[in-house]
C-alpha cells in the first residue's frame, strides 16, 4: 500500500483472519455484555523456528458503547449518508473503503485499547509465567495508552524504563472465565490500569489490561471470543 486509501483498497483485517487461523488456542476476550463491542482490531503477533511456529499471542480491542454519544452522527458530525465520501483534513478526500469508514465511525466512542490477549507458547516450560506476561501486557498498555499522564516522550519509538515489575502482580486473584472461577493473578495498584489473567485449560494465558475509568461499566467475565467476530457499536 503506498498511502493512499480509496474505495478498492483492501481490508487489512483479511490478512489477519487468515493469520489467525494459525492459532493453536482459541482467542479469549471478554464476554458479551451490553456496553461493550468487538472493534473487529486484532493484533497478531507469531514467531518461527526451524520446526514451525514456536509462540503466537493475539490481542483484541473493543470499542465501549456510551449512551451519550449521537450515534446518528460520525466522524464529528457529518452525517451517515457522507461518511463515505470524505475524511476532514485528509490529504485523500475520495471514498473511503467500508472497512476503513467502519472504524473511524467507532472512533468517536472510547476504545478498550488491546484490552484481552492470548498468549501461546509451544514449549510451555520455556514460555512467559502468567506473571511475566500480565507485567508485559500492563506496560505496553500504559506506554502506548498512558504516555501524557506518565510524562513520556511524545514521539513512541522513545521505550522509557518498565513502569510496572512482577513485584506488582498480586498472585491470589480469581478470574471468572466462562461460567467458572479459576486461580489468576493480578495488578491492582496502578493509577491508570487495571490488569487481570489465569493460565488457560490449554496451557495458554488470557492477560487482560483495563483502563480504571471505565471498569465500573465492565463486566469483568472473560470467554473464547466467537470466531469470525464482526465489530458491533
Amino acid at each position: 500500500m503506498d498511502g493512499r486509501v480509496d474505495a478498492a483498497t483492501p481490508d487489512p483485517g483479511i490478512a489477519r483472519a487468515e493469520q489467525l487461523k494459525l492459532m493453536p488456542v482459541p482467542v479469549m476476550g471478554l464476554s458479551a455484555q451490553p456496553l461493550v463491542g468487538d472493534a473487529g482490531y486484532l493484533n497478531v503477533q507469531d514467531n518461527y523456528d526451524d520446526h514451525g511456529l514456536c509462540d503466537m499471542s493475539v490481542s483484541v480491542s473493543y470499542t465501549l458503547r456510551k449512551a451519550e454519544v449521537d450515534r446518528s452522527k460520525f466522524l464529528g458530525g457529518l452525517e451517515q449518508c457522507a461518511v463515505e465520501e470524505a475524511v476532514p483534513g485528509s490529504v485523500h478526500q475520495g471514498k473511503l473503503p467500508r472497512w476503513l469508514a467502519e472504524y473511524v465511525r467507532r472512533t468517536n466512542y472510547p476504545q478498550l485499547f488491546e484490552a484481552v490477549r492470548t498468549t501461546w507458547t509451544r514449549d510451555s516450560e520455556a514460555g512467559l509465567t502468567l506473571a511475566a506476561a500480565l507485567v508485559d501486557h500492563a506496560n505496553y498498555v500504559l506506554i502506548n495508552q498512558f504516555r501524557k499522564e506518565l510524562g513520556l516522550p511524545e514521539e513512541s519509538s522513545v521505550i522509557p524504563p518498565l513502569i510496572l515489575t512482577e513485584k506488582t502482580v498480586n498472585g491470589q486473584a480469581e478470574v471468572q472465565i466462562e461460567d467458572s472461577r479459576t486461580a489468576g493473578a493480578e495488578i491492582d495498584t496502578d493509577p491508570y490500569i487495571y490488569a487481570i489473567g489465569a493460565e488457560l485449560p490449554s496451557g495458554a494465558l488470557m492477560t487482560a489490561v483495563l483502563p480504571r475509568m471505565y471498569l465500573d461499566q465492565l463486566e469483568l467475565r472473560f470467554a473464547a471470543r466467537p470466531q469470525g467476530s464482526v465489530p458491533a457499536v
